[in-house]
């Protein structure tokens, strides 16, 4: 139970009025500051470049007219008509043009559909294709290239006013492939003048854009791995730093991210919730590993995925990025060829460990990964005997309670304990009103003189907190719960919203997971004083917070936990309270024995008078 072993392991001083207002106010401005947010979102960052002819908007099945207001630079016209060609394998269809000589959309079918049930078009939103190849970030992403088809292959060829010959070759998975989203890329460099030539170049990743308007933008990112680090560029970053309500601009906003690269480079790509672009540069033997200069990276408004329409109040980003290659040096008719794999499909946990070059790393579950990747197997196995993800969660879930039950029936007998001594910590309140310290000190010493931890009632809390980040770290991205449903959730990945309330969506799972919370609160053993009891009434309505515009999921999970243990908390109601026996000073309070029955533990001695 989460409140009442949140304050068996703090010791609160008692709280007057002064302290209880800014509990109150402190309460307030979180809810203000979340309904702010949601409401005025700031400005989108200025253009990284001049705006775009034409692009397709976020999962829509038909190109747009209209292009996203700061999307990244193209030329106005290309010398030579674009072409384009198509290659299918089953899983997903790709689509070439010879306007930036790369992948202009990879479309995904079956169950990866967006909300409108059209194909899922990876780099839908934008003009830079995947694998273009740029002097500058950006700029002349579009330069035509000769393209042709052989076999199963496309290749792109280009000569430079330099002098040199660029040749990009793709080679999508074939049909019934091991990896099917996974297509191999070369790019080679050929020096065709006379004279020696040190260049390098920008390979770009194309865009990722949210699938769903409601998608947080710290989803939405240009992510990369170097030197042994997961590093991340969000949507959220380019924007200005304001302070919550008050609205004042600490720092202003940023068109691009431009940051040198230090180490060998395993991946670098685009990703937003659920699906990612991935370019992983391979090198020819195992035991080398291709370095780069540097990364670059930009955002850009795109069209709502609801609504179709760019809404200047909430604008929703889309981000580009792409990295500096290492220089290529070569001496008059020489060439170099690098080498890369090109991922453009789900972020599935299993799938990108199997590419065996840590592109998993872009789940980016953060410090609770173990937990998180342990919850997905789990979740994962039993989804192939029950077919549902909801009961693969519910059943998770029951599971991890059986594990946890004996610790929590350890906590409730603690938590008994704790409150037959309630009286006597008054008493020593109300002996030292104007010494704090001196009543902490004594309470200390009385909870030693029985034999009871003070902590044994957050020991529960303690083993599920990192679980819950576990399952918040994960459900976020699970891209397995996408349009899995479940009662009245539509889709397990996206908030239960039925309906709404003045603009306000109306979810009912975690309002029901908060009236669990309340009721386990009600029925659990009280303990420390009314102040610190109220205090910890709040933690539903912060859950609620936490949880609300989240995966429901979470929510979920979190219901069938804390109904888990207010069906504990009745079975173990009915025990007798137990009865307190000191212990001598020179034995640990580990061995203490608690008399539920009547009769004297290890130790006989007067059961203490309550």
């Amino acid at each position: 139970m989460l409140a009442p072993t949140f304050s068996s392991a703090l010791s609160f001083h008692r709280m007057d009025r002064k302290a209880w207002i800014a509990v109150t106010l402190s309460v307030l401005g979180l809810i203000a500051s979340l309904y702010y947010n949601a409401t005025h979102q700031p400005p989108p960052a200025p253009p990284a470049a001049p705006p775009l002819a034409a692009v397709t908007p976020a999962i829509t099945a038909a190109p747009s007219a209209e292009a996203p207001a700061n999307a990244p630079a193209a030329p106005a016209t290309a010398a030579l008509p674009e072409q384009t060609e198509e290659i299918a394998n089953g899983s997903m269809t790709l689509r070439f043009t010879s306007h930036g000589g790369g992948i202009a959309q990879a479309v995904l079918g079956g169950r990866h559909t967006d909300p409108k049930d059209q194909p899922l078009r990876l780099n839908g939103t934008g003009a830079i294709p995947v694998g273009a190849l740029t002097a500058k970030p950006g700029q002349d992403a579009r330069a035509p290239y000769e393209m042709r088809r052989e076999g199963g292959s496309v290749i792109f060829t280009r000569n430079t006013p330099e002098g040199l010959r660029l040749t990009k070759k793709f080679t999508p998975a074939a049909e019934g492939a091991t990896e099917p989203f996974a297509t191999e890329l070369e790019v080679t460099v050929e020096n065709t003048s006379a004279q020696p030539r040190s260049d390098s170049f920008f390979l770009h990743s194309g865009s990722a854009s949210p699938i769903v308007a409601a998608d947080m933008a710290t989803y939405t990112r240009f992510d990369w791995l170097a030197g042994g680090k997961f590093h991340k560029t969000d949507a959220s970053w380019f924007e200005a730093s304001t302070i919550p309500l008050i609205g004042y601009q600490t720092s202003p906003a940023k068109a691009v991210f431009a940051e040198a690269i230090s180490g060998p480079v395993r991946w670098f790509g685009v990703t937003n919730q659920f699906y990612a672009t991935i370019l992983t540069p391979l090198p020819d033997k195992p035991t080398e590993e291709p370095t780069a200069r540097s990364v670059w990276a930009t955002r850009f408004d795109v069209p709502s995925p609801d609504t179709g329409l760019i809404d200047p109040k909430h604008p929703i980003w889309a981000v580009t990025g792409a990295m500096e290659l290492a220089e290529f040096k070569l001496a008059p008719g020489a060439a170099q060829t690098m080498r890369f794999r090109v991922f453009t499909g789900p972020k599935e946990y299993g799938r990108l460990a199997a590419l065996g070059r840590s592109e998993e790393e872009i789940s980016d579950f953060g410090m609770f990964r173990i937990f998180s990747v342990f919850l997905l197997n789990g979740m994962n196995f039993l989804h192939r005997f029950l077919g549902n993800y909801a009961l693969a969660i519910i059943v998770l879930t029951v599971l991890i309670k059986a594990a946890l039950w004996p610790l929590q029936a350890k906590a409730l007998r603690t938590q008994k304990q704790m409150s037959l001594l309630a009286p006597k910590i008054k008493e020593l309140q109300a002996k030292y009103p104007d010494d704090p310290a001196r009543v902490q000190r004594e309470t200390m010493e009385t909870y030693k003189t029985y034999g009871v931890s003070p902590f044994g009632g957050c020991l529960p809390t303690v083993a599920q907190m990192p679980i819950f980040f576990g399952f918040y770290s994960m459900l976020g991205t699970a891209v397995e719960l996408r349009h899995s449903s479940f009662l009245w959730v539509k889709d397990l990945s996206l908030p239960d919203t039925v309906g709404h309330i003045f603009g306000l969506p109306i979810n009912p799972l975690p309002l029901l997971m908060a009236g669990t919370m309340f009721w386990q609160m009600r029925i659990t053993p009280k303990t420390g004083d009314q102040q610190q009891q109220k205090i910890f009434m709040i933690m539903p309505l912060i859950f609620v917070l936490f949880c609300y515009n989240f995966a429901a999921a979470l929510a979920l999970y979190w219901t069938v936990q804390n109904i888990l243990s207010v069906v504990q908390t009745y079975l173990t109601r009915g025990q007798p309270l137990p009865n307190l026996v000191p212990v001598s000073r020179d034995e640990k309070p580990a061995n203490a024995r608690v008399v539920s029955d009547g009769r004297a533990g290890k130790k006989p001695g007067k059961p203490a008078r309550t």
